[in-house]
């Protein structure tokens, strides 16, 4: 799919096919109309929100260090 067609730079879908970037309405809109309705834009947008789901579940070394950030955790009664 190039660039051209969804009117997209080329810097910018190295950056998405990479992962340093993250796709926005636009983009998901645009890839709706490119694939001719077949593939919804809320299905596109689903396929980044489960890659950023699992990189939640897995990244422990970046949950260690925002954990260490947090002072005065709330207590909570069972």
């Amino acid at each position: 799919m190039p660039p051209k067609r969804i009117d997209l730079h080329p810097t910018k879908l190295s950056r998405l096919l990479n992962g340093r970037d993250n796709p926005n309405n636009e983009l998901v809109y645009r890839l709706e109309k490119h694939c001719g309705n077949v593939i919804p834009a809320i299905y596109w947008w689903k396929l980044y929100a489960k890659q950023l789901e699992d990189e939640i579940k897995t990244d422990e070394r970046l949950r260690s260090i925002e954990w260490q950030k947090v002072k005065n955790n709330l207590k909570f009664r069972a």
